[in-house]
């Protein structure tokens, strides 16, 4: 359990490091990222350890589910980031 626990932690570390090039990108787009990060990493995990050798549609829905929840968000988080940050430029 414990190295399952290191591997989401460091993919999420990984996935929220954008929050260095600007910090409230830590937050919002990290955020985003990282919980589609997560759901790869978890989906991985689970076929490489066999978890899944019965009940594969369910978790892989759910990771898709996921990924597609993280990336819409992230994307929709960055777009008005930068939209906003051009009608301030205008100004």
């Amino acid at each position: 359990m414990g190295k399952y626990f290191l591997i989401l932690f460091g993919v999420s570390l990984l996935l929220s490091s954008c929050g260095f090039y600007k910090f409230v990108y830590f937050m919002y787009v990290g955020y985003g990222l990282a919980i589609a990060g997560n759901a790869v990493a978890i989906l991985i995990t689970a076929m490489a350890e066999n978890w899944t050798r019965h009940y594969m549609l369910i978790p892989v829905l759910m990771c898709l589910l996921f990924v597609a929840y993280g990336f819409r968000l992230s994307f929709f988080l960055l777009k008005r980031e930068l939209r906003m940050l051009h009608s301030v430029k205008l100004m």
